[in-house]
């Protein structure tokens, strides 16, 4: 898949890596060739592990260990299917932060109140505006609202305005990339005019996401409003935000080239040396001795 032009980014469903070497190698491959690698493996569990076991003889090895692994080849290692699937439709439209600072759009206290609640948990970082950006917001405020990150704009008030103050958050030199709460429009309901949102991609170069509070169903006529808006559209808050996060975390490693771990020293541990290698290392043997004879 590193090889093939026509993948863009690979995505990946573990049991177990029976050729850590060989994967290894593959997955800086991919960091060089900036194809990012979305993954999820079972096997957090000893239970997990078992079942892998027994129904498909694989070798689930160490959770803590893949976890390493990933960090150190910059594999966006996700908790489950459905992050997977929003991780992968943020890293489809291509864009990619220079930092982990996410400014959000939104027109409801309560989708802040629990942005708020899961930011801790996810790490996720929301910056506070510019001066600057409070200024240019001010104005399109419902008396009484302050501009503050994540933004609470009030009621909707349609393409044109959401864009301008998309556009106000883009343009914030604290952001590094900004995501509006909106959702697709259904099959019944069309957008009029796409245009003022689109434009914001040749304005900008950081990611730009619109994202949906919960899981709604996704028609082709979804997909295509989809197509003409430019932007991807994320469902749910907590996997918006883990999501992004995976951007940046792809971001601060991608295109570097990982420097070979070496090869471990063959041990020079013997029956003989072990007692006082050990009490190197502060641990003490129980007292012993050699029987030369039953």
């Amino acid at each position: 898949f590193v090889e093939d032009e026509n993948t863009k980014t690979i995505v990946l469903f573990l049991e177990g890596i029976r050729r850590p070497e060989a994967f290894m190698a593959a997955a800086a491959k991919a960091l060089t060739a900036r194809k990012p690698i979305i993954a999820i493996k079972s096997g957090r569990t000893a239970q997990s592990r078992e079942a892998a076991l027994s129904h498909t003889g694989a070798i689930a090895g160490d959770f803590a260990a893949y976890e390493a692994m990933c960090e150190r080849y910059g594999i966006v290692s996700c908790r489950n299917l459905d992050d997977m699937v929003e991780t992968a439709l943020a890293f489809q439209a291509g864009r990619l932060p220079k930092g982990r600072r996410i400014g959000f759009v939104t027109t409801s206290g309560g989708t802040v109140d629990l942005l708020w609640d899961y930011a801790e948990s996810e790490r996720s970082a929301f910056p506070a505006f510019d001066k600057g950006t409070v200024a240019t917001l001010k104005p399109m405020m419902q008396d009484g609202i302050l501009p503050s990150n994540p933004l609470d704009a009030g009621i909707p008030t349609g393409m044109q305005n959401a864009a301008k103050m998309c556009e106000a958050v883009l343009n914030d030199p604290n952001v590094d990339m900004v995501a509006w709460a909106s959702q697709l429009p259904g099959r019944k309901a069309k957008w009029d005019d796409v245009t003022p949102i689109r434009r914001l991609l040749d304005v900008t170069d950081k990611p730009f996401v619109g994202f949906g509070r919960m899981y709604y169903q996704v028609t082709q006529e979804d997909l295509n409003a989809q197509e003409s808006i430019g932007i991807p559209f994320l469902q749910g808050l907590e996997p918006t935000l883990r999501a992004l996060n995976a951007l940046a975390f792809y971001s601060e490693r991608v295109g570097r080239k990982v420097r070979t771990i070496p090869r471990a020293k063959k041990s020079d541990l013997t029956p003989e040396t072990l007692e006082k290698a050990m009490a190197a290392y502060g641990i003490t043997l129980p007292r012993s001795g050699i029987a030369k004879n039953a």
